[in-house]
């Protein structure tokens, strides 16, 4: 990954910072207004952190971009397999309705211009997905579970069906997680992604 700011409060991918006409970026903790355990740049409103700060934070984060976005959409994720396409009917919603929808999403795609898609990760992985094609991006929270029920798959799959995208036009990224050192999973975790992989094994021969 490379830094986008000069502090590297925000951080991106080569590959992305490619195309022009779409933006990216990774955040950090460093840099923002939160404190505790949401310290510091915290922009999630799902996180129990105060409101303010998280605002605040937006804000800040807003004046990092080189073009502030109309629209930022932020879901709250459930460790599902649940897919929102950010359309013109979703823009035409009201805001309460807008909450409704993004309720138990945990992957959201959308061609349309000056939204910003984004996911919340802490142990998760993220992942930004572009079909260079047709201009569709997508941001994918990838946690185990996720993983297991195959999230990016089913992403992907929707892309296809909504916007005609092809596997080979796509570029994707994977994003920070947390580290092999930190993080202890159960037998459970073990299990059930060996069981995934062995599924995906008879699937390929049959």
């Amino acid at each position: 990954m490379i830094s986008l700011t000069d502090d590297r409060k925000m951080l991106g991918y080569g590959l992305l910072g490619a195309y022009p006409n779409i933006s990216h970026f990774v955040t950090t903790r460093h840099g923002g207004y939160s404190e505790g355990a949401y310290a510091s740049f915290n922009c999630s409103p799902f996180s129990g952190d105060e409101l303010e700060r998280v605002e605040k934070n937006q804000t800040l984060l807003f004046q990092s971009l080189s073009q502030a976005p109309r629209h930022l959409i932020i879901p709250f994720q459930t460790h599902g397999t649940k897919i929102l396409p950010v359309d013109e009917k979703f823009l035409g919603a009201s805001g309460q309705q807008q909450q409704e929808m993004l309720n138990g999403i945990d992957a959201l795609i959308t061609t349309e211009p000056g939204c910003c898609i984004c996911i919340s990760t802490a142990d998760c992985i993220p992942v930004l997905l572009y079909d260079r094609v047709h201009h569709a991006v997508a941001a994918v929270h990838a946690g185990w579970r996720g993983t297991v029920e195959y999230i990016v798959g089913h992403t992907l799959e929707k892309m296809r069906a909504v916007f005609g995208t092809e596997g080979q036009d796509v570029i994707a990224c994977i994003g920070p997680g947390i580290s092999l050192q930190s993080f202890e999973v159960g037998d459970e975790v073990y299990e059930s992604l060996v069981l995934t992989l062995i599924i995906s094994g008879l699937q390929r021969i049959l």
